[in-house]
């Protein structure tokens, strides 16, 4: 079917890592535009999408987006 021989990995992982960079830069992006009720609310997120690099924007598309 479909394989990744000895110099397809590294490809992946360049394309993998560009999606994670587009997504997280997407994600701050939607903070810094979204209306929240506080001032607070977008500063919190902002920190959290900067020091949980991983988790961060996933956490907020699933909280923040069931919310809306």
């Amino acid at each position: 079917m479909f394989r990744i021989g000895e110099n397809g990995f590294p490809v992946l992982m360049a394309l993998l890592g560009v999606a994670y960079i587009v997504f997280w830069i997407y994600t701050l992006i939607d903070v810094i535009k979204r209306d929240f009720e506080g001032l607070t609310m977008k500063i919190v997120w902002i920190l959290i999408i900067l020091f949980a690099q991983v988790l961060g924007p996933v956490l907020y598309w699933v909280i923040v987006d069931t919310k809306t």
